[in-house]
């Protein structure tokens, strides 16, 4: 099963706190190793005008080019196999949280931010939020330009259902409160450079 998930991971020893950035792309297999760091990711965090360095969990991880993704998504969706857009989005969105419950327990890792954008990949988010929700995490979603087909209304129908928060922008300082934050902005379908709201999203997670 294709799984969407990509996991950037990684601490700042000074707060002693966990800052976890999630980024949703195609992949087949994940393995996380604790305490190495990958010099490639380019990994910084700014606090009080000083830079901290972090140490970084290394992946080697195996996954779809654009492409090819797009190539699945086509045949899933066709007459012969018969998945809907509706059915993959909750696949996609229940194995994005499965996947989070496996590796960061809500014991530890209680809130929860979820960057959605306004195409299906946002609407992979927003069903990770429902289920993340379901099974014990205090989840926030950030959906700053809501989509006007039904299908996204009726995910955002059930976030107000279970009480998730919905919120409409972010501050860079906002990012402390949570434990878990996930990317939900862009699929691999997207294509040119980042547009307002979305490129100015990008550079909190930058700061």
């Amino acid at each position: 099963m294709i799984t969407n998930l990509f996991i950037k991971s990684f601490t700042f020893s000074r707060s002693l706190k966990n800052f976890y950035v999630l980024s949703l792309l195609n992949y087949f297999k994940l393995k996380i190793y604790n305490k190495i760091y990958v010099p490639t990711l380019g990994v910084s965090l700014k606090r009080k005008r000083r830079s901290y360095s972090l140490n970084v969990r290394k992946m080697e991880i195996t996954y779809l080019s654009q492409d090819l993704s797009q190539k699945i998504d086509n045949e899933l969706m066709s007459d012969e196999v018969g998945y809907t857009t509706e059915q993959l989005m909750e696949l996609a969105g229940l194995s994005i949280s499965q996947i989070i419950f496996k590796e960061y327990k809500p014991c530890e890792f209680k809130k929860i931010l979820i960057c959605c954008g306004p195409g299906n990949n946002g609407g992979d988010g927003l069903v990770a939020a429902r289920h993340l929700k379901q099974f014990g995490y205090n989840v926030v979603v950030l959906y700053p330009k809501v989509n006007d087909k039904t299908l996204f209304k009726r995910l955002l129908k059930l976030l107000e259902h279970y009480e998730i928060n919905v919120l409409m922008s972010l501050r860079a300082s906002d990012l402390d409160n949570y434990d878990l934050i996930i990317d939900s902005i862009f699929g691999f379908s997207f294509k040119g450079e980042p547009r307002k709201p979305f490129d100015e999203i990008i550079q909190v997670y930058d700061q």
